[in-house]
């Protein structure tokens, strides 16, 4: 039963993310979106079939699984900027650490993937507002911030 609620949360993971680029994509024609709430899911979903598989039949298992799904999704980018002439990755980040987040929760980290899904997603969502503020930010602030951060961890 706990191995049903871990794919649940796994497949809720792929959704999330899924839904906040599909959103992003959403006013793109069909076939023009590179990838949405249900790729994000299937992502999720296959990260936690090979962190079994790699349970089961070694870890090297899951590491060519990851390496292969990075590959496929790599490709898809390369093919995409010719179409797009976007050449961002941001999709192709989220996309691998859905494929991660998905075999954290299978692992039993639940509650850590799930945190780690909605905080990727708050990001990736304010996307806007994150480009305008490096916009306003002058350099003697910034500096300024990196210091106290830099106090912070030596205290």
């Amino acid at each position: 039963m706990e191995l049903f609620r871990e794919f649940a949360v796994a497949l809720s993971i792929g959704l999330l993310i899924g839904f906040e680029r599909g959103w992003r994509g959403r006013m793109a024609e069909e076939g023009q979106r590179i990838a949405g709430v249900r790729t994000f899911g299937l992502i999720s979903l296959l990260g936690a079939v090979w962190t079994l598989l790699g349970e089961e039949l070694g870890e090297i298992v899951l590491g060519f699984g990851f390496l292969g799904f990075a590959g496929v999704a790599i490709a898809a980018h390369i093919v995409g900027i010719g179409r797009a002439r976007d050449y961002g990755i941001t999709t192709i980040v989220a996309a691998l650490l859905t494929f991660a987040l998905g075999g954290l929760a299978v692992r039993g980290h639940m509650s850590v993937a799930a945190a780690v899904a909605v905080v990727s997603t708050l990001l990736l969502g304010l996307k806007p507002e994150l480009h305008r503020w490096l916009r306003h930010v002058e350099k003697k602030e910034l500096f300024a911030a990196l210091k106290l951060l830099l106090i912070s961890v030596v205290l």
